[in-house]
């Protein structure tokens, strides 16, 4: 018996990931060596135009003046460009907050420059991707829905629509990490659990025809001209709850969407309300008790339907929020403050 061991084989691909990997590290920590190296420069080099990739002269000033007792207003409002016109050639400040350490000043100039540039690059990346898919043809998801008049007499029964709603993203969310849990069960080995799952699947889809398949944006499209099925949403969230729960992968966000348009077009016609709005109020609505976060599901909102009925999005989304406790779709999540209370809790979504 051969008892060397075989050299493994430096393949072609092994090198080219190890130089990407290599280059993705020297490109990550290169931003921390410049911050290290740059407290160490004067400051002629710091403020230079050509790059001083190591200090041609190491001193303490900044780690001196970080320490002292140095003290600085809280804030400055100067007057735009002042200092072009001023005697001694600096800023005119017209506003300045108290005296604190100067180091508190610099914590929140580097707060906000990091907050600031964040929100540029957000944007400038927003934009970015919606002129590249224009150029592609790929256009928005949009969609045409009548907004009613903000009243009275049609605020009541979305109202009650949205506690309706909050119920439906518990069951929603509780379904899938149920049924997950009974297939983990009964099938230990996940290719049985797969099996398994794919054989109810094809039942599933042979009695409904296959309309629960899929992403299903067309039934959600039918569900905003109120043309659906009073059941659907609950065989949707069947298929989704399987779907998940025998380790097939797929997402819940869309199918949340086709559970709250679908059912809130079933309730539209209970309640007295227009079915397309009913199912527009109900697919924010689940999708926002799904994932707890309201303001995103207001901006949602209206980047699907436009601002007329932001009123009636945002009182739902608020009440989803509130009653749909503190189950959601993803385990990893923590609520901070309760829904409810002013008391800090800092728990985690469940189950």
């Amino acid at each position: 018996m051969d008892t060397k061991k075989k050299k493994k084989k430096i393949s072609p691909y092994m090198v080219f990931s190890t130089i990407v990997i290599i280059l993705l590290a020297i490109a990550f920590a290169f931003p921390l060596y410049w911050i290290l190296t740059g407290s160490f420069k004067t400051q002629i080099s710091i403020n230079s135009t050509t790059p001083e990739w190591w200090p041609s002269e190491w001193v303490m000033t900044n780690y001196e003046k970080l320490f002292s007792r140095q003290k600085s207003p809280l804030w400055e409002f100067a007057v735009p460009f002042s200092s072009h016109f001023s005697a001694d050639g600096k800023d005119i400040i017209w506003w300045a907050g108290p005296q604190v350490p100067a180091a508190v000043r610099w914590l929140i100039n580097t707060v906000f420059m990091a907050v600031a540039s964040m929100i540029l690059t957000c944007i400038t990346a927003a934009m970015a991707a919606f002129g590249v898919s224009a150029l592609m043809g790929v256009e928005p998801t949009r969609f045409t829905v009548s907004m009613p008049r903000v009243t009275l007499e049609l605020m009541l029964p979305v109202v009650v629509l949205s506690i309706l709603c909050a119920l439906v993203s518990i069951l929603f969310c509780k379904g899938l990490h149920w049924t997950e849990h009974l297939l983990t069960r009964s099938f230990r080995n996940p290719w049985l659990r797969v099996l398994a799952g794919a054989a109810i699947l094809i039942v599933l889809s042979l009695l409904t025809n296959g309309d629960y398949n899929g992403a299903g944006m067309d039934v959600i499209a039918r569900a905003l001209r109120g043309d659906v099925s009073g059941w659907a949403w609950l065989w949707k969230l069947l298929f989704t709850a399987v779907t998940i729960g025998c380790g097939f992968k797929g997402g819940e966000v869309v199918p949340s969407f086709f559970v709250g348009a679908a059912f809130g077009c079933f309730m539209g016609g209970l309640l007295g309300l227009p079915a397309g709005f009913a199912a527009a109020i109900g697919l924010v609505a689940v999708f926002c008790g799904a994932v707890n976060c309201p303001v995103a599901s207001v901006l949602l909102s209206v980047e699907l339907f436009g601002s007329a009925g932001a009123p009636y999005f945002a009182v739902a989304c608020a009440l989803s929020y509130l009653l749909s406790g503190y189950c959601g779709l993803y385990s990893s999540q923590t609520i901070l403050y309760s829904k409810l209370r002013a008391e800090f809790i800092n728990v985690r979504t469940h189950e």
